[in-house]
Formats: C-alpha cells, structure tokens, sequence
C-alpha cells in the first residue's frame, strides 16, 4: 500500500522562486513530469504519495503533489543532499496559495505540517487523507484541445481522445478515489476485498460530463465531485456502450436489473 511523504521547498539561493516558475511553466506545457527532489531519508518507495510544501511565511502551502517515481539516487560528490525522482501531477503557483492554502491546512489540525523540517519525511495518514480530501475540493483544469496521441487508434475520434486524457490524468484520478473511495459506483465490486493488498487503492475513474458541453481552445474547469465517477474495469466498457456514456444512473439501473433476475 501506497505510504505518505511530504517534500519541502525553502526559497534560497539554490532553489529561488524562479525555479517553481520554471516548475510551473513546465506543467503548463508538457503535463505531469517527473523532478528530482531533495530527500532527506531513504523509506520512501516508488509509487508512494508525495506531498510538495513551501516553507517560509510568503509561501506555507501545499502546491504540488504526485508520486514517488523511482528510488533514492546516489548522493553526488560535494552535494549534500540526495535526490528522488517525483513525478508532478498536480502544481499551483505558491504566491497565490498553491493547492492548498495555509487557512485550509489549519482546518486539519493546529499542529498539522508544522513540525516538518527535512524533505523526504514520511506524512502521519489522518493529515494525508484530509489533504486528498482538501485536493478533491478543487476544480480540476484540463486543456481542451488535444493534440494527436500516436498509441490511439486511428479510427479514434478527437473527443475520444480528450476523453482517454481526462480520465489517464493522474491528478484527476488521485481527486477522483480520494472523493468518491475505491469502490465501484455502479456495482459495489471493491478490488481490495476481492484480492487484497493486490487490489488495495485500485479502481478506474470515468469522466461523466458530456465532451459536446466542452468549449474548444480554451480550458475548461472539471469538478471532481460531479464530473467524474470511479467504476470497475467492467462498468467502465459497459457505460462506454450506453448512448450516453456520462448517465451513471442508467448503468446503476441496469446492474440491479440484471441483479433482481438472478434471486
């Protein structure tokens, strides 16, 4: 099971506000991308949550979180600390709150993030959770416009497209479990009571708001608590195959249907 871990960024000479410019400019072009990160321990483990802080008074926030992408890498001659590979998938600019603005922690706890001093240290899970409970609050950004994706299929339509991006999007997808829990909304079926560790966290999240009320060339503002839905594998193709694959209630319908003629 995924643990928790919480990074920091202090504004010094090394690592100035210029440089989460960059960090920002970066996902704004390229999407989700992978930056080495300061850690101070060697627990963490590829695919643990990674929690980004900004220290100092000008910039207390949350303003990116993702996962652990790799191990610790070796420490490097006359550099004093070790670096991990985190993949950024979500990331706000900290002079205006970052993700989650300093009132928003505080309603976690007095003493909620106040004690990290060293990057890399692992996060108690009750403040993890409220944080993914604070990041599903949030509307999720997604461009609307796609650019050609070269592993789809041709006979693939645009809105296709978008709509495999929308629900690939890491961050929508951690928004999405961390709202709605793991277990399918239209079925019940849970991964983790049925295999285990193996299917601990797991479930698939389906985009429910209808791509022809997107606007095109500009971005469009997806909330995760009415947009999107969390199914099983199953689920997932069969409301691909309703006429409106955004009605999770017909599907629901359908299931306890099917259900009621079995007994």
């Amino acid at each position: 099971m995924a643990r928790d871990f919480v990074f920091v960024w202090q504004p010094n000479s090394d690592f100035p506000k210029a440089y989460v410019d960059g960090l920002l400019a970066r996902f704004a072009a390229d999407g989700p991308f992978i930056e080495d990160w300061r850690c101070a321990t060697g627990q963490t483990q590829p695919g643990d949550n990674a929690y980004v802080f900004g220290q100092g008074t000008a910039h207390r926030c949350i303003f990116a979180v993702g996962t652990v992408a790799g191990p610790l890498k070796p420490r490097q001659p006359d550099v004093a600390y070790r670096y991990l590979p985190v993949q950024i998938e979500m990331i706000a600019d900290p002079d205006v709150g970052g993700l989650i603005d300093p009132a928003a922690i505080r309603t976690l706890g007095d003493g909620a993030l106040k004690s990290i001093r060293q990057s890399g240290v692992s996060l108690a899970a009750p403040i993890a959770r409220g944080l993914d409970r604070l990041l599903a609050s949030r509307p999720i950004l997604e461009p609307a416009v796609v650019d050609p994706v070269a592993e789809v299929l041709v006979s693939e339509t645009p809105e296709m497209r978008l709509h495999r991006r929308l629900e690939r999007n890491p961050a929508a997808a951690r928004a999405a479990k961390s709202w709605h829990g793991c277990r399918c909304q239209a079925c019940g079926f849970d991964f983790e009571q049925a295999y285990g560790d193996l299917g601990s966290d797991f479930i698939e999240v389906h985009h429910l708001k209808p791509l022809g009320t997107l606007p095109r060339n500009q971005t469009t503002v997806l909330n995760v608590v009415t947009d999107f839905a969390v199914l099983c594998a199953n689920c997932h193709c069969m409301i691909h195959r309703l006429p409106d694959p955004g009605d999770l209630a017909a599907l629901r319908t359908i299931v306890r249907s099917q259900a009621r003629h079995k007994t």
